[in-house]
């Protein structure tokens, strides 16, 4: 049977206070749900970063925040648990996994339409009429990209 069939992450948790269930996780189940997680999420900055309407803080952070809801459950419960009750072969996973989620994360913060549009927003902050909250985010995000080279020369 292949992974995903049946794969806790891949679908909406059905539990009490939508939990996971940690009753039907299997090791089996991480790395494809990863997999698809990564993948959905290249698809949703893809969207974001391509859209042909200016950047507002809805359809591009809003929409960042949003997005990874895949990745979000099984990043959740795998690195609690291979932090807190791990194995050798929750080790080997983690070994395997952490590389392609970093470049996972450099792809988004290196995405050049994706920065120019956040690098809008975060220019224009003083006259969007964001919360205080929203500012916070929209500078987190502006930092993560700074961070990641975003400002860089391409040389």
């Amino acid at each position: 049977m292949s992974a995903e069939v049946g794969n806790p992450f891949l679908k909406p948790y059905a539990t009490a206070f939508a939990m996971p269930p940690f009753a039907d996780v299997r090791l089996e189940h991480y790395q494809p749900a990863f997999a698809v997680g990564m993948a959905e999420g290249e698809a949703e900055i893809a969207r974001i970063a391509g859209q042909s309407e200016a950047a507002t803080f809805a359809n591009t952070i809003d929409a960042l925040e949003a997005g990874g809801e895949t990745l979000r459950r099984v990043s959740a419960v795998f690195f609690n648990l291979s932090g807190t009750d791990t194995t050798p072969e929750m080790q080997a996973i983690e070994r395997e996994i952490v590389p392609k989620l970093t470049g996972y994360r450099m792809r988004l913060y290196q995405n050049e339409a994706l920065w120019a549009r956040v690098d809008a927003l975060m220019r224009d902050k003083d006259t969007l009429a964001l919360s205080g909250e929203q500012v916070e985010v929209l500078k987190r995000y502006h930092r993560a990209f700074v961070k990641s080279g975003a400002r860089l020369d391409a040389a």
